[in-house]
């Protein structure tokens, strides 16, 4: 994972993307005037019918690119000829170069400009699966290569001395490298979605293997909108999506909480051991219980220092001490022992599981009673379990302890916008704003 939080490339891939199409389009013109110029010894060309077809091929691999290069040329023209208005009015002793100035970055901060320069939808569906918008591009980028790789074939076999096949061949070779640099920066631009790294995080070595990403706060929560096809949250209730990525987009801060644990269905406990193929060596139980969705809520410091390593138990709490989560972000507030500003959505390998509710009322609370407690509170459980898991009323409010950190199969980690100013400074809060145009 990359420690560098340069923003200066992310909000300036629209001109990269204009620069490659414009370059590309003046090999374009190139091939067009090899095709259609006559042959330089004089002999009438030949246009067969593969030397034609690979010409219509070629364009059609090329037209967006084209059109794209198009865009950006009327771009260079039009600021060219308001530069020279602008030394116009020098000489004439009339310097109102505000307004011209003023134009010119209003045109290149304009997200239709933008967009028009990518070619790119910023349908809402794709703010949650950025993933989706990767593989959409490329799959026209490899629809291109294809059709250009076919141009290639068929320009190169045409009947040499009747035409300029070899030449546009190896033009239309050279323009290859503006779709693998086209991919390249799609993929810079997938990257920093789906492999998101905050501005607190400065190490440059990798995160555990169990940590899967995070994700910017603005692809949850308060951030999505429920009006909109694409960026509604899911109605699921409960939802058995068991995906971290799906819940924690769909569902983190209007989580509707899975079921308790003691209502998930369940198989027979396996007490069938696995066979060791090791002399020597105890065998195990295989777990076959479904694993269960946690959310844990820490600073963003902890939880960047927990990417980078593994959980760690904290201070004791109702039911002893241990890696505690709740059922869902609603379900840690008041409950964590940090200020705040992140927090982590695990899946869990809950294993042998001990439940406990305290009913002993005393001044209004519910308490343990004498046995619970030195069972639970103490941490006695531990010889006998794998997971404490406390009921509580309301059930929203559950919450319940892991013994050991190599319970946790994977976890995804969000730090909250008051701690993570990179989002803004990328430009990626706006990035899915309407235009006049809606999405385009």
């Amino acid at each position: 994972m990359c420690c560098c939080h340069c923003s200066c490339l992310y909000r300036n891939l629209p001109f990269f993307h204009g620069l490659t199409g414009f370059l590309e389009m003046v090999l374009g013109v190139v091939r067009i005037i090899v095709f259609f110029s006559p042959l330089p010894s004089g002999v009438h060309k030949k246009y067969t019918s593969k030397y034609t077809a690979a010409f219509i091929i070629d364009w059609i691999s090329s037209i967006v690119a084209t059109l794209v290069g198009v865009f950006t040329a009327l771009i260079i023209l039009l600021i060219f000829f308001r530069t020279c208005v602008i030394c116009c009015r020098l000489q004439s002793k009339n310097p109102s170069s505000s307004t011209t100035s003023g134009m010119i970055r209003g045109l290149l901060g304009s997200k239709s400009v933008r967009r028009f320069l990518i070619i790119d939808c910023n349908c809402t569906c794709y703010k949650a699966r950025p993933k989706r918008r990767f593989q959409v591009r490329f799959i026209l980028l490899f629809i291109f290569f294809v059709l250009r790789i076919t141009a290639i074939g068929l320009y190169a076999s045409a009947p040499v001395g009747d035409n300029d096949g070899g030449l546009i061949a190896i033009v239309c070779a050279i323009s290859l490298v503006f779709i693998f640099n086209t991919l390249c920066l799609d993929f810079y631009r997938y990257w920093v979605w789906w492999h998101y790294t905050p501005k607190l995080d400065t190490h440059c070595h990798i995160t555990s293997n169990k940590h899967e990403r995070y994700l910017p706060y603005h692809m949850i929560g308060s951030f999505r909108d429920p009006r909109t096809l694409g960026d509604r949250p899911c109605t699921e209730k409960p939802c058995h999506k068991r995906t971290l990525d799906h819940i924690a987009v769909f569902h983190s801060y209007d989580y509707q909480p899975q079921d308790r644990w003691r209502d998930i269905p369940k198989p027979p406990p396996n007490t069938e051991p696995k066979k060791s193929i090791i002399p020597c060596v105890k065998p195990k139980l295989i777990d076959n219980q479904p694993h269960y969705i946690g959310f844990h809520t820490t600073d963003p410091m902890a939880a960047i220092a927990i990417a980078h390593s593994q959980f760690q138990p904290g201070r004791p709490g109702w039911i002893g001490q241990g890696i505690y989560f709740a059922r869902s972000v609603a379900g840690t507030i008041g409950k964590a022992k940090s200020e705040g500003g992140a927090f982590i959505i695990a899946e869990i390998r809950m294993g042998k599981v001990y439940e406990v509710e305290r009913q002993v009322i005393t001044k209004g609370h519910p308490r343990f009673d004498a046995q619970i407690y030195e069972y639970a509170h103490r941490g006695k459980w531990k010889d006998d379990y794998d997971t404490c898991y406390m009921l509580q009323n309301p059930e929203s409010t559950d919450e319940f302890a892991i013994k050991d950190a190599s319970q946790i199969v994977k976890w995804v980690t969000v730090i909250e916008q008051d701690f993570d100013p990179k989002v803004e400074r990328y430009g990626l809060l706006t990035e899915f704003d309407s235009t006049k145009c809606g999405c385009i």
